[in-house]
């Protein structure tokens, strides 16, 4: 299932986490030919306290470094309602994407995991992540540490200083380093094109773990 939170996998250890099934922004992946614009990114709905708090913060400590558009509505039902300004809107998050060397990915109501965490790998980008007690998918494969940045929802409100501090420490040829990694990661195990073998892979590593696959 997508959006495992640890407690379901200890009161069910079967489940298999699984990721979001976002789309191949390959685009984006390139660094652009005039550099980066943008030290870190967010564009999408401002729809909890946490994720509200990372906004003001990294705007507040980032400034014009910072490319932060916030919305009071889900994309969602701007695509389903609104199909023309869901264009827009999907365009200004793949430039900001394209021209930004990170990406805030703090999570969504009711510590829903971020689409925008798999996005910005598809992109090639580095997530920073804040999701307390998600289960990431693939990690007994995926090296997560050397692609994403993880934080506690609890320093949401420190958000600008953590990540001012992460920049400060990462020259850009380390940063791309992670956004390739974390574009090779996605293509190898979270591209929903692949999902059918991926699937077939995890659920017999799963039964042969119990020692069912013979049964």
């Amino acid at each position: 299932r997508c959006n495992t939170k640890g407690w379901m996998k200890r009161k069910m250890p079967r489940t298999i986490s699984w990721p979001w099934p976002v789309k191949d922004l390959k685009e984006c992946v390139e660094v652009p030919k005039e550099g980066f614009k943008f030290s870190t990114s967010f564009v999408g709905w401002d729809s909890c306290n946490v994720r509200h708090y990372v906004i003001e913060s990294c705007k507040s400590m980032l400034g014009n470094a910072a490319d932060i558009r916030s919305y009071n509505e889900f994309y969602g039902y701007i695509e389903r309602d609104r199909p023309k300004d869901a264009e827009v809107r999907r365009k200004d998050f793949l430039d900001s994407l394209r021209l930004s060397k990170t990406v805030l990915a703090p999570r969504s109501i009711d510590s829903v995991f971020p689409y925008r965490f798999f996005e910005a790998m598809s992109a090639g980008r580095v997530p920073f992540l804040w999701c307390n007690d998600y289960v990431l998918p693939f990690a007994d494969v995926i090296d997560w540490n050397s692609c994403a940045v993880f934080y506690d929802d609890q320093d949401a409100l420190n958000a600008g200083n953590l990540v001012v501090e992460w920049l400060r420490t990462h020259s850009d040829e380390d940063i791309i380093k992670m956004g390739r990694l974390a574009r090779g990661y996605w293509e190898k195990y979270l591209n929903s094109v692949n999902w059918a073998d991926l699937w077939t892979a995890a659920v017999e590593k799963q039964l042969a773990k119990d020692g069912l696959l013979n049964e």
